[in-house]
């Protein structure tokens, strides 16, 4: 047998050693036999032979001289040799020389001293591994009492120490861990509530040195808040406590949360504490809910909408002017996919710029948004959906913030409208003014024509007689011919019936021209700060005059003006607007009837009346009425049923804000279907401030 690793003697102090396997103790026979006759003992032993065999440990014996005498099954099966191939031989036979004189050597020295010895060896299997082992060696006497030999054993301990590394390792390892580990670790005995152990994090964490510690009472660490600390180390509270408790040993403050366990060393009962300082993590959870505060706060403060998006489009911010907006609570909508929220808006329009802004990582601007609000008002939304990246690769959600501009729209279209009113007005004033000098001459000219005329017939009807008598002449004869012909080829019957009529006309057209002028003057009244007294019934002459090139081609007229109508304090221009637009859509919802239908003119019936503390309008059409379905919208901001091109849907919005806001009256609308529609405008007469 080769042997594989050095030997640790316990006798002789670590002498290397080869050994080989002899087989169990048998009859000898052949080769060899001489120098077995010291073994004569075992084989008149036939039950110890059989009990050796029977012996798991391999055993071998040898003579004083070296030669193997036998051994058990056992020790032939862990060296993997016959014991033919064995007994009679000597270690120098069975392994390289170097080793076989340290085994001699050994060998040597027990007979020097006769009895045991022990020693560690790692020895090659017959399997080919290589085994820790330990060799018992004893030396054996004869009959005489004299030592003949040695008996050996081989105690494989590869398993145990395998095992014993291992445990060397997790201790080596559990020491590390208990050194290092952040986590604070006591140990107390359940009983007594002493300090057995504790790790260095729970030196740090108690202020104190372990080995002043140990086997003391609780009691004697130096912290403070002892209902706290009391409480984290009283091993008969619950094992597990989430909630951080504040202790502070020391100079320092920190916030612990505790856990314990109970078990048994060895066969005492321990409680393992462990206190986690979470002192960062409970700042640092202090600093984002204080950050959280502060972004909400700003969020809140925000005078516009925000709406935060996750990149599946579910809501992650909804703040307060959005719930303003929307009439949802941010309850309602966070967690929620944006679109499943139910709102009435152009869902269409915010998807596409939702996909743009992604697409191109851009802003995206919608600056005329629709939406209606949860009264059913329509409302206009200026939005921006900017894109929201939260790593490198872009992934990310959007935010969507904007703002509810459909008051500023409207005040931006009043101002308009005023400005667009003042302009016209300077402008009619100006033309009315350029009208006004030429109309007043050639009807102060065509007067004089028309008197001048006059004077001229008398003058011709002087001639007449003077002809009759010139007749009677007859020097004068030729002369008188000659005149009767001039007279009548200027056919002076034709001219004394035609240009009277003709001087009538123009008159009349100059008045005409110049009721225009007076109605373009008082429509385009300029903007007041202040109500003025007003007579309705001839504002709505005027208007009535103005906007005629857009009733006269579809609608006869009728109205029907109450003579007692009394001044109204209003704004005079901004009233004839109202009037204007109300006349004007009576004209258009005439032509649409009559476009389909192909009637005669429709009819625009306007009529004034006084009532008790107002003064009430009603301006009357045929054409085919308000459906039903949008009655409840024809006053809102933007609406309009007029294609594109022909209505901003301001007209009736504008009308409705004069009416009831500046002037503190009302504006009802009755209409049927295919009946037409009525405007009822109520006007309070008080003061004129």
């Amino acid at each position: 047998m080769a042997t594989a690793d050095r030997l640790k003697t316990e006798h002789q102090g670590g002498a290397a050693d080869t050994l080989v396997a002899p087989r169990p103790l048998a009859e000898q026979r052949g080769a060899g036999a001489s120098e077995a006759q010291d073994a004569g003992p075992f084989r008149q032993l036939p039950f110890l032979s059989t009990l050796i065999n029977a012996l798991p440990t391999p055993i071998f014996y040898k003579d004083r001289s070296g030669r193997y005498l036998g051994g058990n099954q056992a020790f032939e099966s862990f060296v993997g040799r016959p014991l033919a191939d064995i007994v009679g031989k000597t270690v120098y036979e069975m392994a390289p020389s170097e080793l076989a004189a340290k085994y001699q050597e050994a060998d040597a020295a027990l007979f020097d001293n006769p009895g045991t010895q022990s020693y560690e060896a790692s020895v090659l299997h017959a399997d080919g591994s290589v085994r820790e082992v330990i060799f018992n060696k004893s030396t054996f006497s004869n009959a005489g009492g004299e030592v003949a030999g040695i008996v050996g054993s081989i105690l494989d301990i590869t398993e145990r120490r395998s095992v014993e590394r291992r445990l060397a390792d997790s201790d080596t390892q559990m020491m590390a861990i208990w050194k290092t580990i952040q986590t604070a670790v006591i140990v107390l005995e359940e009983d007594t509530q002493k300090i057995r152990d504790l790790n260095p994090a729970a030196e740090a964490m108690l202020n104190c040195q372990r080995d002043q510690v140990r086997g003391q009472d609780c009691e004697t660490l130096d912290c403070r808040d002892a209902v706290d600390f009391g409480r984290l180390l009283d091993c008969r509270l619950p094992s597990e406590n989430r909630d951080p408790v504040v202790l502070t040993c020391g100079d320092a403050e920190r916030h612990v949360i505790r856990s314990a366990t109970r078990t048994a060393i060895g066969n005492d009962r321990v409680c393992i504490l462990s206190l986690l300082d979470v002192t960062e993590l409970v700042q640092a959870r202090t600093e984002v809910e204080r950050s959280h505060l502060e972004n909400a706060a700003l969020i809140a403060g925000i005078n516009s909408i925000l709406i935060a998006l996750s990149p599946d489009l579910r809501v992650t911010q909804w703040n307060g002017h959005a719930e303003q907006t929307f009439a949802k609570g941010a309850e309602e909508t966070l967690g929620e996919h944006l679109f499943a929220l139910g709102l009435n808006w152009d869902e269409k329009g915010l998807r596409r710029a939702i996909e743009q802004c992604r697409e191109l990582g851009e802003v995206v601007r919608l600056d005329s948004f629709r939406f209606e609000s949860v009264d059913g008002q329509g409302r206009l939304l200026g939005l921006h959906v900017s894109p929201i990246r939260y790593d490198i690769a872009g992934i990310g959600g959007v935010l969507i913030m904007g703002a509810d501009i459909t008051d500023r729209r409207l005040q931006e279209t009043r101002t308009t409208q005023a400005q667009k009113l003042e302009s016209i007005g300077q402008l009619a004033a100006g033309i009315a003014h350029e009208i006004n000098t030429p109309t007043q001459y050639v009807g102060d000219n065509t007067r004089f024509l028309r008197d001048c005329f006059s004077d001229l017939m008398d003058v011709i009807q002087s001639c007449r007689h003077l002809l009759d008598g010139a007749k009677a002449i007859s020097s004068l004869a030729g002369l008188v011919e000659e005149v009767e012909k001039r007279m009548s080829a200027a056919d002076l019957e034709y001219l004394r019936e035609e240009i009277p009529k003709a001087i009538e006309q123009t008159l009349e057209g100059v008045d005409r021209v110049s009721k225009i002028v007076r109605s373009m003057k008082e429509f385009s009244h300029p903007a007041m700060d202040q109500k003025a007294p007003v007579d309705l019934n001839r504002a709505l002459e005027s208007t009535l005059t103005v906007s005629r090139n857009e009733w006269k081609y579809c609608a006869e007229l009728e109205t029907d003006f109450a003579p007692d109508l009394p001044l109204v304090p209003c704004f005079a221009g901004e009233l004839n607007q109202v009037f204007l637009n109300i006349i004007v859509n009576a004209a258009h919802a005439i032509e649409a009837v009559l476009s389909q239908e192909g009637d005669a003119k429709g009819k625009i019936r306007i009529s004034t009346r006084r009532c008790a503390d107002s003064v009430e309008v009603r301006i009357a059409d045929t054409g085919g009425g308000i459906p039903e379905s949008i009655r409840h919208r024809i006053f809102d901001p933007f609406f309009t049923t007029k294609e594109v091109g022909r209505g901003t849907g301001q007209g009736l919005a504008i009308a409705h804000q004069v009416v009831t806001e500046k002037h503190g009256g009302a504006l009802e609308v009755d209409t049927r279907a295919s009946l037409g529609t009525t405007f009822v405008i109520r006007l309070p007469t008080g003061s004129t401030a």
